[in-house]
């Protein structure tokens, strides 16, 4: 029975009362008694009056003892009695104090419904404050050699100024001698108040009762019995759930005594103060008396401990709130200036690169705008690691506090992606490592969540293979890979079918992408010998930081093209020659300025043969020494003897065959070694050799030496020059990366320069 104001109802029969006690109404009714409002006109106060249910000397003597038991149980945390005496008719009857307030169990069925007012009133330190006094009220009985029995939410009354009673002490023992219903069939009350008769000594309620109450073991109930109640009154405050489940009596009796209890942590595993608890809860919640608490005021004290660190865990966690939410601000600010920058460097490159080298007014401007944009960089820069810095003192105030290590991962991986689209790999490699050492699960699930692809052929039905390119030192390895689920990265399709050319497409897969990959298939003799197909599609360009001129990252949309697998060599270029007359040929023969390196002999130009320089220069070595107006004529009278256009490549077809299309830095992958290419370092004497020397110096695609040995004329004009692309054999490391850029004249030379060829398909 509770002593609260409810809704007014009326009693059966006639109302107790006579001239002390004004009864107003019944405010609440139990197994035992009922209890009215009532005034005491003697004292002039309200007061709770509890008159008795049942009749007979057996009753009557039950209930004198739970008045008696109450009574000498003088605690803060514990109503007490007033009176104990007799009605007009003889009835006994006691008064306690009137408590206006709710139950526990009313104030959690609102935290579990999420009712907000209730959540601002009663927080997890103000529930744990209630059960610290409740359990002080219980060890107090203890000492007193009272038992309560029946303790759960509903018989914990909150007052309206921070007070907590334990109420109801009705089914209490004192001593050996019990209070309430004990021996024979006794009437206990179910979860819904209903009243049930359970054959033996089973004494409290189902879902609170401690096992050895449950099976009806009353030589076995001792304060550990309590200890075990509290424990399910404390889960009950930390999940706002029952410790144990059961669609009626009979199950919920069950389970006390057989059920296994899920930890708190499983219910709700995102409140730190329910991992703090749970040692705690779980002891008293043990099935064995010996495994719990000794006595409530050791469960009281481990709650208390666990609540002194919990609220150092606030503070904790307040101040790991606080670096998350001061982070977005800078995060937001480095995205704002890495957009401006982008923009800016885009526009900025794409102008230089317009220009002529001899514009250097126009140039020097487009260096002050290049300044400024690498001052925005720097703050983009800045603004990223000071995001950073906060998210990691964050992690490191309160390393439980996911959404601050989740933001530092996403944080870490999201600048990582955008350093790869730049081409720093690198770096991007070095921040996901740090990644996976906060978050390693989350990190390798963001960077590994796979992607979907299809691949659709034009014609249809042809039979599709793909390998995935792995790293292995400086050299992009391929290795097979099926589908449709794939590791995120740089991939390539192999399609073939029956007399058609087989088709090798590349493209790159971004974590969680799908793709739909079409790609068209030419017919046999669309290509010429000699020639390697790049189908149309999406490609990556730009972006390298290292390359001179590479300009900025891009994905772009080429059409299907057929490029040459070789460099254009001295043998082709000398049937050129020949076939035109003396005086063109004279034009049109690699030079230097003025100085001819190449002079027929019987009027014809033969190879191999010696230069000026005492070179001596081979069939098979790449023409070189000539302008992109040679180029071009080469081409026209190429298309005329084998009656098929063919035709320079532009500057982003010349990048797309090189590497791939697919963000690499070199044909091979993104590391350096002097022997994969021509260069400055590979060989003892720097110099030309015969095209295809160097297989390592192979692109996706298949075309051979874009690294190195010559750099290649392209048809792309930008402001009446040409541009030119890749290394050569006296070329440093940096510039045989593949989004070097230059422009020359058209009709400009230089030592290292020859072509490839191209053509539509």
């Amino acid at each position: 029975e509770r002593a609260r104001t409810v809704p007014r109802s009326e009693p059966s029969g006639p109302r107790p009362g006579d001239g002390r006690y004004r009864i107003e109404h019944e405010i609440g009714r139990g197994g035992m008694g009922r209890v009215f409002l009532a005034e005491d006109q003697r004292l002039g106060r309200r007061v709770a009056l509890k008159t008795r249910l049942g009749e007979g000397e057996r009753a009557a003597a039950r209930f004198q003892q739970e008045a008696r038991a109450t009574a000498q149980l003088e605690h803060p945390n514990i109503v007490p009695v007033y009176d104990l005496d007799h009605d007009e008719e003889g009835q006994t009857r006691f008064t306690m104090r009137l408590v206006e307030g709710r139950p526990l169990a009313e104030v959690l069925q609102s935290l579990a419904r999420g009712e907000g007012t209730m959540a601002r009133a009663f927080g997890p330190a103000e529930l744990l404050l209630v059960f610290t006094k409740v359990c002080d009220a219980v060890a107090y009985a203890h000492s007193r050699g009272v038992l309560h029995r029946d303790l759960k939410p509903d018989n914990i009354m909150l007052g309206r100024y921070g007070e907590a009673f334990v109420m109801d002490w009705g089914l209490a023992r004192v001593g050996d001698v019990d209070v309430g219903p004990g021996l024979g069939p006794d009437r206990i009350k179910s979860d819904s108040g209903e009243q049930i008769t359970i054959v033996g000594s089973v004494v409290g309620t189902p879902g609170y009762m401690s096992p050895e109450q449950a099976r009806g073991a009353r030589e076995e109930v001792d304060a550990r019995s309590d200890v075990f109640s509290l424990g399910a009154i404390l889960y009950e405050i930390l999940t706002y759930r029952r410790a144990f489940a059961g669609d009626h009596t009979a199950a919920l009796i069950a389970a006390t005594i057989l059920a296994e209890v899920v930890p708190p942590t499983q219910v709700v595993p995102d409140r730190p103060i329910v991992a703090a608890l749970e040692p705690a809860c779980m002891r008293a919640l043990a099935r064995e008396p010996d495994d719990r608490f000794d006595s409530v005021r050791a469960l009281r004290d481990a709650v208390a401990e666990a609540l002194e660190g919990s609220r150092e865990a606030a503070r904790r966690r307040a101040t790991a709130e606080e670096r998350l939410e001061t982070s977005r601000a800078h995060q937001l600010e480095h995205d704002r200036l890495g957009a401006q920058a982008r923009d800016r460097r885009a526009d900025a490159e794409r102008r230089l690169a317009e220009l002529p080298v001899t514009a250097v007014p126009e140039r020097e401007a487009l260096f002050d705008e290049l300044g400024d944009v690498e001052a925005l960089e720097a703050r983009a820069r800045a603004a990223f690691w000071e995001a950073y810095g906060r998210l990691i003192s964050g992690v490191r105030e309160d390393p439980s506090f996911q959404p601050a290590r989740e933001a530092l991962v996403e944080l870490l991986l999201s600048r990582a992606g955008e350093l790869r689209r730049n081409g720093d790999s690198s770096t991007a490699a070095d921040l996901e490592a740090i990644a996976r050492q906060h978050d390693r699960e989350r990190a390798e699930a963001r960077l590994d969540d796979p992607a979907h692809l299809t691949v659709e052929s034009t014609p249809p039905g042809a039979t599709v293979s793909v390998v995935r390119f792995v790293e292995r030192g400086p050299l992009w390895e391929e290795r097979a890979a099926s589908g449709p689920e794939l590791t995120p990265g740089a991939y390539a399709a192999d399609l073939r079918l029956p007399d058609r050319p087989a088709v090798r497409a590349t493209f790159r897969l971004a974590p969680g992408e799908r793709r739909n990959l079409k790609v068209h298939l030419p017919e046999m003799g669309a290509v010429e010998e000699g020639f390697v197909y790049v189908p149309g599609g999406a490609y990556l360009v730009g972006g390298d930081r290292l390359a001179p001129e590479a300009g900025p990252r891009a994905e772009i949309t080429l059409r299907g093209f057929a490029i040459a697998t070789h460099l254009v060599t001295m043998k082709e270029y000398a049937a050129f020659l020949n076939a035109l007359d003396d005086e063109e040929a004279a034009r049109r023969a690699p030079r230097i300025g003025n100085t001819s390196y190449w002079t027929p002999a019987n009027g014809r130009y033969e190879v191999p043969f010696t230069d000026p320089d005492g070179d001596e220069i081979g069939a098979d070595w790449p023409v070189c020494m000539l302008s992109a107006s040679d180029a071009d004529a080469y081409a026209r009278w190429r298309s005329a003897q084998t009656g098929r256009l063919v035709r320079l490549p532009t500057s982003d077809e010349w990048e797309v065959a090189a590497g791939g299309g697919d963000g690499r830095v070199f044909p091979w992958g993104d590391g350096f070694d002097p022997s994969l290419c021509r260069m400055l370092t590979s060989a003892p004497r720097a110099g030309p050799c015969p095209v295809g020397s160097y297989p390592r110096d192979r692109s996706p695609f298949g075309v051979l030496d874009a690294a190195g040995l010559v750099r290649e004329h392209t048809s792309t004009e930008i402001d009446g020059q040409r541009v030119v692309r890749g290394g050569a054999w006296p070329a440093a490391p940096v510039q045989c990366r593949i989004g070097r850029r230059s422009l020359l004249g058209p009709d400009e030379t230089y030592v290292t320069f020859g072509f490839r060829l191209a053509h539509d398909v």
